[in-house]
């Protein structure tokens, strides 16, 4: 079970990279047009954080939903425990 589970994540992993990469060099290409803008006003290390994070969400979503295809249920995480208020 855990090398049937291994070898799928592996297979999904490998096929999410080639998707995520290819959405992200068209993006890329896109952003280029207005880089200079962004150098001039100092942004662009703002545009670049934002951009490696969009592309890792993407990635983390592509392999779920391939590994949901194969019949491997998501992993629970519990409700996110929010602070308790004293007023």
């Amino acid at each position: 079970m855990a090398e049937q589970y291994a070898r799928d994540e592996g297979q999904c992993r490998a096929q999410a990279k080639n998707v995520a990469g290819q959405e992200r060099n068209i993006e890329d290409q896109r952003r280029a047009v207005f880089s200079g803008e962004r150098d001039r006003f100092g942004q662009q290390d703002l545009y670049r954080t934002m951009d490696n994070q969009g592309y890792q969400n993407n990635f983390d979503r592509l392999v779920a939903r391939c590994m949901e295809a194969r019949g491997w249920t998501p992993k629970k995480t519990g409700p996110i425990q929010m602070p308790k208020l004293s007023w």
